[in-house]
């Protein structure tokens, strides 16, 4: 192996190894937002179920609003979910960069 091909295979595997390292960085962040939108559906519902199961206290309009609220912020929460979190688009195939296998748009 000459000294070119070496510098190459060095540059690779420190392509790779940063993908590696991207990849689980981005894995972290995928569970991190997944674990708080999780928290923060349970914070809303719990405010709405209060409100909603104490509608005596509470105005009609009151009551309505709170239901309209955790009817929209479920929606959202699973929709953001599934499009960030659990989307087959979010997930990152590590490959060996080799010639044969760069992706256009790759190269800085």
């Amino acid at each position: 192996m000459n000294e070119a091909q070496a510098e190459q295979l060095r540059q690779e595997r420190e392509a790779f190894e940063l993908r590696k390292h991207q990849s689980s960085s981005w894995f972290t962040l995928r569970l991190a937002m997944g674990y708080f939108g999780l928290g923060l559906l349970t914070l809303v519902a719990a405010l709405c179920g209060f409100v909603l199961f104490n509608h005596a206290v509470f105005s009609a309009t009151t009551s309505g609003g709170a239901l309209a609220v955790l009817a929209g912020d479920l929606i959202a929460v699973l929709a953001t979910t599934w499009r960030l979190v659990l989307g087959p688009s979010t997930t990152i195939t590590l490959l060996p960069l080799t010639k044969s296998t760069d992706v256009p748009g790759d190269r800085a």
